[in-house]
Parts: C-alpha cells; structure tokens; sequence
C-alpha cells in the first residue's frame, strides 16, 4: 500500500529537471568543456572565471553555480533548451557575455572538435548574434585570459 502511495506522489523518473537560466549557462559551459572528451582543470578554471565575472559572484559561489551546471550537464539536457532558456531570460548584452565565456572556454581547450564548433554556432544563433559580433566575443575571451 506504501509502495503504491509512494508512487503515485513520486515525480516520474524521466521528468526533465527543471533549471534556471544561470543554472544553463553554467551547464552550456560545461557542455562545451567536455565537448572534446576531456574535462581540464584549466577549463574549470576557466567557467569559473567566466560565472563570477558574468553573474558577479564569488569564487565559491561560482563554484557551487559550476556543479549545478555539472549536474544538469549529466541530465543530457537538449542544448538548444539550454540556449533557449538563456535567449528568454537574459538581454542582448549578458547573452554576448555569456557568448564571451564560451570563447574563452573554447580557447582553453586544446583540440576543437566538429561537435564544439556546432554547440558554438548554435549558441551564437540562438542568442541572435552575428558572426561578427562573435569574433568580438572570442577577442574579449582572448584579452580576459
């Protein structure tokens, strides 16, 4: 009888875990970090970096915001709902500054593969950026490493 209860009040367990768009951006970074099938300690660094310069926060709470991101990045969430979320939630220019941290992800890695390339493309087309203004992010990347 417990059992049965139990189951009618769980959540089903292929229900989508729900997440903000800091918790995306976070889980968009870590994407393209393991993009490549490794998962650097610089690259950690380097999301760190990009969180508390973006959201300003802290180390720690940079840190805490990474392992939730860690956490959705493991639900093997769609990407393009991730960049939809962020597109939603945050204006032109935070979704420039998160297209800036993900250059700057993106050159801390050491190979590019085809599937970094087409998360990059795609965030840059769903955030409604230009290949221009893309280049503009990947130098802000550059010159804030």
């Amino acid at each position: 009888m417990f059992a049965s209860l139990k189951t009618l009040f769980a959540a089903p367990a292929d229900a989508a875990p729900t997440y903000d768009s800091r918790t995306a951006v976070a889980a968009l970074l870590v994407r393209a970090a393991k993009s490549e099938g490794t998962y650097s300690y610089d690259e950690i660094r380097a999301i760190d970096r990009s969180l508390a310069r973006h959201f300003g926060l802290n180390v720690i709470e940079a840190m805490k915001l990474r392992a939730e991101g860690e956490k959705l990045e493991r639900a093997e969430i769609d990407p393009q709902s991730m960049i939809t979320a962020i597109r939603d939630a945050l204006d032109p220019e935070e979704r420039f500054g998160v297209l800036s941290g993900l250059w700057e992800v993106v050159l801390t890695s050491d190979t590019r593969t085809r599937g970094l390339d087409e998360l990059l493309n795609s965030a840059r087309r769903g955030f409604g950026i230009r290949r221009a203004e893309s280049q503009i992010a990947r130098e802000h990347a550059l010159a804030s490493m």
